[in-house]
């Protein structure tokens, strides 16, 4: 009798184990999703081919401001900075708390390669400032 009540209990829980999976597995294709509609959504227009003859003349200088105005991100960054030059990352975290921390990584790492924004490494953080 005690074996039953055994195989029951293991019954019961790998039936369990397979429901939590299950539900697991849809949760993080719904949040991947998500993450990919979120995405393509801030992702910038590509560049078409005379863009990039254009960002390569004298102009280039030029190419950040009109990033700045089309991205409310990088202005509120830029915003940000300016009024608190040094500014660490990490403290931008908690004054940007809407945007999700690897987003605003990305962001800050992007516009630190166009130039926007000057990243300083400071311990375990970056000190920012603007050009």
């Amino acid at each position: 009798m005690g074996w039953l009540f055994l195989v029951v209990v293991v019954v019961i829980a790998y039936i369990g184990y397979r429901k939590l999976k299950a539900i697991e597995r849809d949760l993080r294709q719904e949040f991947a999703e998500k993450a990919q509609k979120d995405h393509r959504s801030e992702e910038p227009p590509s560049p078409t081919a005379s863009d990039e003859k254009g960002a390569a003349g004298p102009s280039a200088s030029s190419a950040a401001p009109a990033a700045e105005e089309q991205d409310p991100l990088r202005k509120r960054i830029l915003e940000l900075v300016r009024t608190q030059p040094g500014v660490l990352q990490t403290e931008l975290y908690s004054s940007l708390g809407d945007v999700p921390r690897k987003r605003l990584q990305a962001e800050l790492r992007a516009m630190a390669e166009d130039g926007v924004l000057h990243r300083q490494r400071d311990k375990a953080s970056y000190r920012l400032t603007v050009p």
